[in-house]
């Protein structure tokens, strides 16, 4: 909810968009989906990571890659 007020107060000011998202578990597309909806903008670059991920450093290369998309 305060992510969907942000974007809706907001979403005029983006002039592109990139999203990621932290999880426990799954839901990450449909979560990148309905961002980019409200955003009316197609993202430029997702990243979702598991706490799975993190806790065993498998991360970095996502995030680089994601890094990479966004400069």
């Amino acid at each position: 909810s305060p992510i969907r007020t942000y974007i809706h107060n907001n979403k005029d000011k983006f002039k592109k968009l990139a999203v990621f998202c932290t999880m426990g578990g799954s839901g990450s597309e449909a979560t990148f989906k309905h961002m980019g909806e409200l955003c009316k903008k197609e993202p430029i670059a997702t990243l979702e990571l598991t706490t799975k991920e993190v806790v065993d450093g498998k991360h970095l290369g996502k995030v680089k890659d994601f890094v990479s998309k966004i400069k």
